[in-house]
């Protein structure tokens, strides 16, 4: 996992509690409280361990703090530099989420070997959409739905969102069901 994403852990802790929560969940974690570098490549296991503490001193689950986490990626990565990327998808969530897998390929460039999940979009005829997400990483479908309800902020604009199928041996996908109010 890329530091940029630990460091934007930190940075929603910071804001929320403070730097001194932040560095006694590190501690708690067993985990270095500073000096994450955004284009280093880190084990995803500091990840999980970082969030799985987080969450519990948030008396959160995981799937809730990542969640959330999914929602502030959308206004973190934004303020991080990164907004040039968000803009270049679309000016709407469909739009947004059909240009995805582009972003992704661009983030890849920027920061080589970093694996991010792919989405494929279908329309149904109703104006939902079915979001299916790709990842070799496991339990990260609540950051999926975080990262559509932080574009749903990002536009002003209402989404339901269920996760209709969950990835599993005989299928390596998620899928949500995404609707727009």
């Amino acid at each position: 996992m890329y530091g940029i994403v630990i460091r934007a852990i930190e940075q929603m802790v910071v804001s929320l509690k403070g730097e001194d929560e932040f560095c006694s969940i590190c501690k708690e974690a067993q985990i270095p409280a500073e000096g994450f570098i955004a284009n280093k490549d880190y084990d995803d296991q500091l990840f999980f361990q970082l969030v799985a503490t987080t969450a519990n001193r948030f008396e959160l689950t995981q799937a809730e703090l990542l969640e959330k986490f999914g929602e502030y990626w959308i206004e973190y990565t934004a303020v991080e530099g990164y907004g040039h990327l968000l803009n270049m998808c679309g000016d709407n969530k469909a739009d947004f989420l059909h240009g995805a897998n582009e972003m992704h390929m661009r983030i890849e460039l920027t920061l080589p070997g970093s694996r991010p999940g792919q989405f494929k979009i279908d329309t149904l005829e109703d104006g939902s959409l079915d979001l299916f997400y790709y990842s070799e990483r496991i339990g990260l479908s609540p950051l999926v739905i975080g990262l559509v309800k932080g574009l749903a902020k990002r536009f002003k604009q209402k989404v339901l969102i269920t996760h209709t199928h969950e990835k599993n041996p005989e299928n390596p996908y998620d899928v949500f069901r995404i609707s727009f109010p």
